[in-house]
């Protein structure tokens, strides 16, 4: 079995949504559908090119049988609902999480959709996780910054105490940066930015105090723990010298969950070395990577049953 917990898919009612708009978020260019491209406005700092392996559901399945991959935890690409005020957010939100609970059906067993949140709204979040589970959708997909703010200033309570109750997990991903203007050339907003901004996000959810009153809370921290586990021992020396912090925050930390996104194996052996096989998962970041690609360099790091699809299968409930 192989169970790849960081897909991604462009709903065509995102694509729509996108395509009546001259705001940010809006799509620039391409054709109704947005197969030939176009270029997703996300900020003025942000954005990406639309792209057929975005849109194509099926071609998204192929690939995935392709490469070996037996079940998807599918979501959403995130930069859009995340941007927009809250009514609006919660409208896209519910007609998204409803196309994804289709796409399940239609591939069922293959496809397991995660939920699309207005965050901008934390009750209305909340309620609409709930829903979404009923749905057979399984928790949110979590962007660490929402129109500029990271999680720890949007006072998510009511949503982290329906993913705790529920068992919900919460999988972060980094979207537009507070600092995207920094990091504009070069690749480094994919590169650099997007781990830091990531990495940000978890280290001020833990001092807010978040993982404390909510022991049970479920994260999975994305693109092979970020700079968490290569970081770990600076955090736990900086926040104990600074008194930042009353226990060393890697005690807390080594209780996330992560994906295994990386194509190199030795970066793989140290996020297995450091959070242990019980906590890491298979990804591939499709359509941003390639699936085949990232099953090489995990084959090279590990073949532990657990990070293929054991681990996956009990925090999502396969």
């Amino acid at each position: 079995m192989l169970v790849d917990v960081h897909r991604h898919h462009m709903p065509d009612t995102t694509v729509a949504f996108l395509r009546g708009r001259r705001a940010w978020p809006y799509l620039e260019g391409g054709l109704d559908g947005g197969l030939d491209g176009g270029f997703v406005r996300c900020t003025a700092g942000y954005g990406y090119r639309l792209t057929p392996e975005m849109t194509d559901i099926s071609g998204n399945v192929a690939e995935m049988t392709e490469s070996g991959v037996d079940t998807a935890v599918l979501s959403t690409i995130v930069g859009v609902v995340d941007q927009l005020p809250g009514p609006e957010s919660a409208a896209l939100a519910r007609d998204v999480n409803d196309e994804m609970a289709a796409l399940a059906r239609t591939y069922p067993g293959r496809l397991v959709p995660m939920a699309t949140l207005p965050l901008g709204d934390p009750r209305a979040a909340a309620e609409e996780l709930r829903r979404a589970l009923d749905l057979g959708l399984r928790g949110p997909i979590v962007p660490v910054t929402v129109a500029g703010r990271q999680l720890h200033e949007l006072a998510l309570d009511p949503l982290f105490e329906v993913a705790e109750a529920t068992g919900a997990p919460l999988s972060l991903h980094p979207t537009s940066p507070a600092f995207a203007e920094h990091f504009g050339d070069h690749a480094l907003m994919t590169s650099l930015a997007f781990p830091v901004d990531t990495t940000a996000a978890v280290l001020r959810l833990l001092y807010a105090g978040v993982f404390a009153r909510y022991p049970g809370l479920r994260v999975v921290v994305p693109h092979a723990g970020s700079l968490l586990p290569y970081l770990m021992g600076r955090i736990d020396r900086e926040a104990g010298k600074y008194g930042v912090w009353h226990e060393p925050p890697s005690r807390t930390l080594r209780r996330l969950h992560v994906d295994a996104v990386s194509l190199w194996p030795p970066a793989i052996r140290l996020l297995l070395e450091v959070m242990g096989p019980e906590r890491v998962m298979f990804g591939s970041d499709y359509p941003f990577w390639s699936t085949g690609e990232n099953v090489t360099a995990l084959a090279e790091a590990t073949a532990d049953e657990r990070v293929r699809a054991g681990t996956a299968t009990d925090l999502f409930r396969l």
